[in-house]
């Protein structure tokens, strides 16, 4: 597909991002155009623990590693260091009723 063209959902939508995660195998993000957020979609088959994930929110930060360290300083708790993949940097935190989100940058 690739950045820019449309994906038919019903509203408009388009790709935003593609970026190959293995052979086979990408990151999809949809956005209605102009939106803020986006739909990421992967195929279940990469996840080997899919049955027991729940949706993510990811918050997309211009400088991630500087937004993670504020975010540690301010006490919020972090499942891990930050990691980085082919697709970007991120780190999973948790919010205090124990929801996970990821920053990423």
């Amino acid at each position: 597909m690739g950045p820019g063209r449309r994906l038919d959902l019903g509203g408009g939508d388009e790709v935003v991002a593609e970026r190959q995660m293995m052979p086979g195998a990408s990151w999809l993000e949809v956005a209605p155009k102009g939106a803020e957020s986006a739909l990421v979609l992967y195929p279940k088959s990469m996840m080997k623990n899919w049955a027991e994930l729940k949706p993510s929110i990811v918050f997309v930060c211009d400088d991630v590693e500087k937004t993670y360290e504020t975010m540690k300083a301010n006490g919020v708790t972090f499942e891990g260091e930050l990691q980085k993949m082919q697709w970007g940097t991120f780190a999973t935190f948790l919010d205090e009723d124990g929801n996970s989100f990821l920053i990423k940058g």
